[in-house]
């Protein structure tokens, strides 16, 4: 059996502590991406759906020139099938 001396000793339980403490870095930061990952998905689907529901609600009836109009800023009227200025 071999002994080590007493400076081999302590360099090898610092490395086993280095060792330890990086494992559990490395344990948390999967976990936390996981965590995000699952948030994404989550998120990324109710996205998905709004846009669905958007579409939906909107495909039947396109956008005329006084919606246009009024969408483009307030100072702008429609009359006689164009925009013109207040």
């Amino acid at each position: 059996m071999l002994a080590l001396t007493s400076n081999q000793h302590h360099l090898w339980s610092v490395t086993l502590i280095a060792g330890a403490v990086v494992l559990i870095a490395v344990v948390v930061l999967l976990s936390t991406l996981i965590a995000l990952v699952k948030v994404i998905d989550r998120r990324v689907v109710e996205v998905r759906d709004t846009l669905k529901a958007a579409a939906a609600n909107s495909s039947h009836r396109p956008p005329t020139v006084w919606m246009l109009c009024w969408l483009r800023a307030s100072s702008i009227t429609y009359s006689s099938g164009a925009c013109s200025e207040r």
